[in-house]
């Protein structure tokens, strides 16, 4: 009997010869080379050219048999490994690799490959090839992820250095100082509020520090990713020249968790930096100006605009308390994704649209551990039929105190999948005390009630997903609090989040939810409608779903009707690539609110793992009896 290759690379890679995916063959093949005892060697990879984000497998001698010990480089950006042993390693190469060598390390060891990758260019719709391969994102390990830089109870201390270039000094520094000094104050009202007092951040705001160049030097407008903002080429020195300046004054940076530079640029467009840490703030410019100062503890660092809204510098600030612990990274904005709906929770995350000042998401409130151990219960979904109905109470300016309410529920689906639950509320207009966050939380039509249910889907865990999308996204439809009648559900896991009563107590909000998977389901009552989706043939293909790609409409593969065949379009890396499903009721009778979820599975194409995570769910209205309706 013929021995068949061990890896079955079919559809994800170009041409891989057998003796690089039969292990025996394999064996064979390294047996003709001389290799050295120790350290990596690569002999040979395959394919030798292919689109950015192809799937290659490396064969040499020395590599780490534990995944994350081989640092794979192809085409001067990092490959994800996926398959790892001492002699093959199988990898995913980046969507942005160029033509390149491929190179491994192993304990700081480098091998590089017999020959440069070559990129292939992207084939046009009318080639008839297959198009590239999915994107992957890698991600870190963990049911949730590790805290940030600053502790997150005790004391904190920031130390903000208002500066400006040579260019824009500020006609009345003491005034612009004041306004500095009230932006953090609402920062420490919110971490006090939102931690119930666990937290207290304490800020010293410098006198101005005159830069060294003008506005054109640290500043750059539009034309790359992620401006206009201070330029990141400047940052260092930007830095160092804050911490010289404090120093000056007579500021002990030793003192501080963190360091912000408050840069006086008035009419300049600046989104602001935040989330990274030195010790060392150096810069020499060669004509007298030298700078070389180091801290006991790395600061943690955010650079923004003199008059950036108080949400902007809490949500720089939360890059020091939370850690996304994914290459996706914690923010959830729209504004740098490709398909900005892919950020629904952004309007409940001060990750996310941090001016309209929100509280930090139930999944980085775990993570802070502002919560008390009892206002947090963890559900474990499994095929064991299920129902239970909580009270679920809003943040409020104290902690619940109540036996039988929580906070917020957490519900593990799989080791990279969860579900948070929790209640959102806006302030009381007329409070004593006000509520600084969640003013402007999204309600339904009306403004009334003043709050509700949100539930999230959280991916964690090692995500190789073939879409882009945030680590944190709503799980429901509504892009609003929850209200009765309303629910979130997984189909695939008969999971269902219903908001029962949305108000038990009205401040704080009370919300009774009934959480169930794995009921019974009745069967159709007088058997008259049948939904259904063909079913896939040989090639693992259905007409019932397909990929629209931009121009939408119009389809790589049709039949001659123009109608797609196949996958319709090829998916493209870096592009929207609609997901479309045609569902079909065969029945007699017109069927009414039919919910219909995509699903991606993760990694793809690796066959039925189990780990399918929800894309997105909607409600078709009607699909009249032997009708079809495509969405």
């Amino acid at each position: 009997m013929a021995r068949l290759p061990e890896l079955q690379l079919r559809h994800t890679s170009l041409r891989i010869a057998d003796h690089l995916l039969d292990r025996y063959k394999l064996g064979r093949f390294l047996d003709l080379y001389p290799l050295p005892p120790s350290g990596p060697v690569i002999v040979d990879f395959q394919p030798w050219q292919g689109y950015a984000g192809t799937l290659m497998v490396i064969a040499g001698s020395g590599f780490a048999e534990e995944r994350q010990a081989n640092q794979v480089e192809v085409g001067g950006k990092p490959a994800r490994v996926i398959a790892a042993e001492s002699n093959r390693l199988t990898v995913i190469t980046h969507h942005l690799s160029r033509t390149g060598p491929v190179k491994v390390t192993v304990e700081a060891v480098t091998a590089m490959g017999p020959r440069d990758f070559a990129i292939l260019p992207w084939p046009t719709p009318s080639a008839c090839d297959d198009g590239p391969p999915y994107s992957y994102a890698g991600a870190g390990v963990g049911d949730a992820p590790s805290a940030g830089t600053v502790p997150t109870t005790g004391t904190a201390r920031i130390l903000v250095v208002v500066c400006n270039p040579t260019d824009l000094v500020p006609p009345n520094p003491a005034d612009t100082r004041q306004d500095v000094v009230d932006t953090f104050a609402d920062v420490t009202t919110f971490c006090d509020q939102a931690s119930y007092g666990q937290l207290d951040v304490q800020v010293d705001v410098t006198a101005f520090v005159a830069l060294l160049s003008d506005a054109d030097y640290y500043h750059r407008a539009n034309g790359a990713a992620g401006y206009p903002n201070i330029d990141a080429a400047v940052l260092d020195q930007l830095m160092a020249e804050c911490a010289q300046g404090a120093v000056n004054q007579g500021f002990n940076l030793n003192n501080y968790s963190v360091m912000v530079a408050s840069v006086h640029m008035p009419g300049l467009s600046v989104r602001a930096w935040g989330g990274w840490s030195q010790s060392n703030f150096a810069y020499d410019d060669g004509a007298g100006v030298s700078i070389n100062i180091t801290t006991t503890n790395p600061l943690g660092l955010i650079a923004q605009r003199h008059d950036a809204d108080w949400g902007r510098a809490a949500h720089e600030f939360g890059h020091n308390l939370v850690d996304g612990g994914l290459a996706l990274g914690e923010d959830v904005y729209s504004s740098d994704l490709i398909d900005p709906t892919e950020a629904t929770v952004q309007d409940f995350e001060m990750m996310g649209n941090h001016d309209s000042h929100p509280l930090f998401s139930a999944f980085f409130m775990h993570q802070l551990g502002w919560y008390d151990p009892a206002n947090v219960i963890d559900l474990v979904w499994d095929r064991n039929p299920f129902s239970q109905e909580y009270d679920i109470v809003a943040h409020g300016l104290t902690q619940d105190a109540s036996a039988t309410r929580y906070h917020l529920v957490r519900i593990k689906v799989s080791d990279g999948l969860y579900y948070f639950v929790e209640v959102r509320q806006r302030p009381a207009p007329a409070a004593a005390t006000p509520q600084v966050f969640d003013e402007n939380i999204p309600l339904p039509m009306g403004g009334v009630p003043d709050g509700g249910v949100i539930a999230m889907k959280v991916i964690t865990g090692e995500l190789n997903n073939n879409h882009q999308t945030r680590l944190i996204t709503l799980l429901q439809e509504q892009t609003r609090v929850m209200v009765t009648g309303d629910e979130a559900v997984d189909p695939l896991r008969t999971l269902r989040i219903a908001v029962v009563d949305d108000n038990v107590q009205s401040r704080p909000r009370v919300c009774r939810v009934r959480i169930e998977w794995a009921q019974v389901i009745a069967d159709t009552p007088g058997g008259d409608f049948d939904l259904r989706i063909e079913p896939w043939g040989p090639g693992w293909e259905t007409v019932d779903i397909w990929i629209d790609r931009n121009p939408f409409g119009m389809y790589d593969n049709t039949d001659a009707a123009g109608n797609p065949v196949g996958n319709g379009d090829a998916p493209r890396p870096l592009e929207i690539n609609r997901f479309e499903a045609r569902i079909r009721n065969e029945g007699t009778a017109d069927t009414n609110n039919v919910k219909v979820t995509h699903y991606a599975i993760e990694p793809p194409g690796v066959g039925d793992n189990g780990n399918w995570a929800p894309l997105s769910t909607y409600t078709i209205a009607t699909i009249p009896a032997a009708g079809s309706v495509t969405r």
